[in-house]
Formats: structure tokens, C-alpha cells, sequence
């Protein structure tokens, strides 16, 4: 999110835009990999998560992932879709962050999260 805080603050809506999908993309992926999901591209990181953490009752979010992410693909990189996808993906990683710090408390020690899943 630093990249895309960045970019806001340059007036760079199409790179606010961009650095804000990574954003997105990579926190699910960081999720999908503390639950030992494998994951490697896009497409399946966007649906695994919807499947296996949303569709789970693991993360709540106002709207399906794939929904969320995508809307990358339906609007103009705009200042006012630079700041509220910028919004929406600072939302996303605070309940990402929030998971993974209840899932390590359950646990005795911080899992793992890298691993032969990890194919980046």
C-alpha cells in the first residue's frame, strides 16, 4: 500500500490503481498460503479466496472478492476511482492483518506462511 499511498499523493491515479490490485491480490494470497492453500495465479488467488476464506466465514467483506478486485477492469483510472479502490483495498488489508494476528494468537507458533506453495 506505500506504492499506492505514493502515487495518490503524485496525482498518479492509473499507478494508485495498480499498486491498490496488488495490494488486493497479494494480502489474499498471503491468507490463502497461512491456510495452506496452494495458489500461483491471479485468477485462482481471486477465486480460491472467495471460496475458501470468504465463503467460510474467515474474512466478511461487503461484497464478493471477485467483485472487489476486478473492479479494476470497469472503471476509468479516475482521481475519484484512485481514491475510493485505494480505500477499499486499505479496508481489505486492515481485516487481513486483523486474521492473521487472531490466527497466530490460536497458535503456539507463527505458522509459516512461505513454503513449496509458494511458486512466486
Amino acid at each position: 500500500m506505500n506504492r499506492a499511498n505514493k502515487s495518490l499523493k503524485e496525482s498518479k491515479w492509473a499507478n494508485t490503481i495498480y499498486f491498490a490490485y496488488n495490494s488486493l491480490v497479494i494480502g489474499a494470497k498471503g491468507i490463502l498460503l497461512s491456510q495452506d492453500i496452494r495458489c500461483n495465479t491471479h485468477k485462482g488467488i481471486i477465486e480460491d479466496f472467495q471460496k475458501q476464506i470468504v465463503e467460510q466465514g474467515l474474512i466478511s467483506l461487503d461484497q464478493p472478492y471477485e467483485e472487489l478486485v476486478l473492479q479494476i477492469n470497469q472503471n476509468e483510472p479516475t482521481e475519484q476511482f484512485a481514491r475510493a479502490y485505494v480505500n477499499e483495498a486499505r479496508e481489505f488489508l486492515r481485516k487481513v492483518v486483523a486474521f492473521r494476528k487472531s490466527e497466530q494468537l490460536s497458535l503456539e507458533e507463527d505458522k509459516l506462511v512461505v513454503s513449496s506453495h509458494y511458486k512466486a
